[in-house]
C-alpha cells in the first residue's frame, strides 16, 4: 500500500533524488504493476502539495518529438524534520482543494521503528549506541532504550537480518570492550520489523523470519 508514511520512509534512505519506479522499489511494491504505480505517483503528488518532498526534472530524449522530462522525488526538510517528530500524517478535508496532508501531533513510531529507520538512514550499519542516539526522543531513559534496542538487534541477528561486523567500535570506558557494529543483510524495506518470541515479522512482505537454534549474541 502506497501510503503517505511507507512514501516518506523509502525515501528517508536515499541520498539523491529518485524517480518513481526507484521509490516504488524502496518502497516495495513493484513498478511493473501500474496500478500500483499510479497510486504511488498519486501519493507523491500529495507529499509534494504538502511540502514533505520535493521534485526535479530532467529532460530525456525523444525518439519522436520534443525530449519528455522525467520526475525525481527526495524529501524536503520539513519530510526529514517530520519522520523525526512526534507527528502522524493526516488528510486534509475534502474541502480542501490540494488534498494533501498535514501534521497532527500523536504518538507515531515506537523506539524500535525509529531504530529500523536510523539503521537503513546510516547506510547499514551502525553500532547499537550511535543508533539509540539517533532513535531516542528526550523523554526515553537510555539505559532502557539501550537495553531495548540490544535486544531487538540480537533477535534480528538471530533472524538472519542483521550481523555484527568484527571490527568493534572503540569505547573508552576503562575496562570495557568495544561496542559490536552491526551490518544489515536483509533490508526487509521501509516497514519495521516486528520481533516476536519465536520469529520476526516482516509488514513489507508478509513474511515470518524464524531465529536459528543457535546464535552468539554480539554486545
Amino acid at each position: 500500500m502506497a501510503s503517505g508514511l511507507t512514501i516518506l520512509q523509502a525515501l528517508a534512505p536515499a541520498r539523491t533524488p529518485r524517480d518513481v519506479d526507484q521509490v516504488c522499489r524502496l518502497a516495495c511494491i513493484d513498478p511493473a504493476d501500474a496500478a500500483a504505480r499510479k497510486l504511488v505517483l498519486k501519493t507523491l503528488g500529495r507529499l509534494l502539495t504538502s511540502g514533505f518532498v520535493d521534485r526535479t526534472e530532467e529532460k530525456r530524449a525523444a525518439v519522436f518529438g520534443a525530449p519528455t522530462p522525467k520526475s525525481f522525488y527526495r524529501l524536503t526538510k520539513v519530510g526529514h524534520e517530520f519522520l523525526g517528530s512526534e507527528a502522524t500524517l493526516t488528510r486534509s478535508g475534502k474541502k480542501n482543494p490540494l488534498k494533501g496532508w498535514h501534521a497532527s501531533t500523536a504518538k507515531r513510531e515506537t523506539l524500535r521503528a525509529r531504530a529500523w529507520r536510523a539503521l537503513r538512514m546510516m547506510g547499514g550499519k551502525g553500532s547499537v549506541p550511535d543508533i539509540v542516539e539517533l532513535a531516542r526522543r528526550k523523554s526515553d531513559d537510555p539505559k532502557k532504550a539501550h537495553a531495548n534496542i540490544q535486544k531487538f538487534f540480537w533477535q534480528l541477528q538471530a533472524a538472519g537480518i542483521v550481523k555484527p561486523l568484527e571490527r568493534r567500535q572503540p569505547n573508552h570506558t576503562a575496562g570495557v570492550i568495544g561496542f559490536y557494529r552491526y551490518a544489515l543483510i536483509n533490508d526487509l524495506g521501509p516497514k519495521p520489523p516486528l520481533a516476536g518470541r519465536k520469529f520476526v515479522f516482516d509488514p513489507n512482505k508478509k513474511e515470518r523470519h524464524a531465529y536459528a537454534d543457535t546464535v552468539r549474541r554480539a554486545a
